[in-house]
């Protein structure tokens, strides 16, 4: 049983379980491609399990394929979760709607409901739910919910209604729920140029109010208190927990083969072909390893928008395709502008460059304060090229989360400062930390 939640060393918002890539279904709009006969095994199961024993998970999600073909496998997760005391303060699980439950996941559920009433009413959970600064808790309901995707599908309602009530009549329980994805669990509504849809966007794309995606995941999520920050957390305020515990914002899946890959929305093929690494290869790193990966790509979330808008609106010009590129929480209207985008996407890689060379030089800066020294130095070479001012602005809104006071301060003089005194402080960190390892090294002879 879990004693105090607050002592849990880490966070992350969503974990994603792939239990099978089988699926009885071969939806055209479907991002994973076509179905394969791979289902997770108990052992990668269980290697999951162990490396987020010392984590809060906000959502566990249970996906496929259509996971209910794999029911005992599903319950075999969610039985060796509460084993674990792995603790997740919302469970869902996906499916098409055309298969009922087997009595085994059935079980498992009320048991897993059982096992989540025990921290539901601790003050970190309740304050989870009032901060949408790192959670988006309106679209997940807290508790257990089986979540019914139907969009386009033409199943039958009558099929959906006898899944829903196989069900809703076996469990009865006030944070049990049975959801329609797009009425009470939030979408985006746009489609993801991935697998089936890829092979199939001429047909889906058939009109200009469409919207589409083509994602690149590839940015930075992973986050860290700085090394002075060493104070104790205070009561059970989550946003002070946020800020001094390592978290990942960003749902990772952990595939049906241990592939591990960001997001949901990734095709089979390319997960197979470039996953961020495998979870056997762990040994309780599994948040190094993350970090890691994200180190290799360090541009913030805004940014990753930006590459998402400008690869969506090539694709489409090329072919010829009227419909609109969009991203789940799409920017300023202002850069779907083609010029806009191109320049944007042009200084974005730009960046990241400057990203990766400051991270090197000054490697005991935290992502944020990296890329804090990483803006300035990139202001100083526009200002250098005689860029204009509004255009330095009209960046630092779109690509950053800077307040228009702050967008302000940065003259150069203030680039120069930042980097100098950031340069500094690693300076001053690093000598602490060869301190502290000395001291090590000296206590272990």
């Amino acid at each position: 049983m879990v004693t105090n939640i607050q002592d849990l060393k880490k966070y992350m918002g969503r974990l994603s379980v792939e239990v099978t890539r089988r699926c009885n279904m071969n939806c055209t709009f479907c991002f994973k491609g076509q179905a394969q006969n791979l289902s997770i095994t108990k052992e990668i199961i269980d290697k999951t399990l162990d490396e987020v024993t010392d984590v809060l998970i906000g959502n566990l999600r249970i996906t496929g394929g259509e996971p209910l073909l794999e029911c005992d496998l599903a319950s075999y997760l969610l039985d060796k979760a509460v084993e674990k005391n792995i603790v997740f303060t919302s469970v869902c699980i996906f499916t098409n709607g055309t298969i009922t439950p087997n009595a085994k996941l059935i079980k498992s559920i009320q048991n897993t409901l059982v096992y989540m009433r025990q921290y539901r009413n601790d003050s970190l959970i309740q304050s989870r739910k009032d901060n949408t600064k790192y959670t988006y808790e309106q679209s997940v309901p807290t508790g257990f919910n089986i979540i019914f995707s139907e969009t386009e599908r033409n199943t039958p309602k009558e099929t959906i209604a006898a899944s829903m009530n196989c069900f809703l009549n076996q469990i009865d329980d006030e944070y049990f729920k049975c959801i329609k994805q797009g009425e009470q669990f939030a979408t985006f509504g746009l489609l993801d140029i991935e697998g089936n849809a890829k092979k199939n966007y001429k047909e889906l794309l058939n009109n200009k109010n469409t919207t589409a995606r083509i994602i690149n995941n590839n940015y930075y999520f992973y986050y860290e208190p700085t090394p002075d920050n060493e104070t104790p957390i205070k009561g059970g305020d989550f946003a002070e927990y946020i800020e001094k515990k390592p978290f990942i914002e960003k749902t990772l899946t952990v595939s049906a083969n241990g592939n591990v890959f960001p997001g949901i929305s990734l095709s089979y093929n390319r997960v197979d072909s470039n996953p961020m690494f495998n979870i056997m290869d762990c040994k309780h790193d599994f948040f190094e390893k993350v970090k890691e990966w994200c180190w290799k790509h360090p541009i913030n979330d805004k940014e990753h928008r930006i590459k998402e808008l400008f690869l969506t609106a090539k694709f489409l010009e090329i072919k010829g395709i009227a419909a609109k590129p969009s991203t789940c929480q799409s920017p300023n209207e202002s850069v779907f502008d083609r010029k806009n985008l191109r320049t944007l996407d042009k200084w974005i890689n730009e960046i990241e460059k400057i990203t990766k060379d400051f991270h090197k030089a000054l490697p005991t800066l935290t992502f944020s304060e990296v890329e804090l020294v990483a803006i300035a130095g990139f202001l100083l070479r526009l200002y250098e090229r005689g860029v204009h001012k509004d255009d330095i602005n009209y960046f630092l809104t779109i690509c950053t989360d800077l307040d228009n006071v702050a967008k302000e301060d940065f003259t150069p003089a203030y680039c120069q400062s930042i980097i100098l005194a950031y340069t500094k402080i690693n300076e001053e960190r690093s000598s602490r930390l060869k301190g502290q390892n000395n001291e090590e090294t000296t206590n272990a002879i």
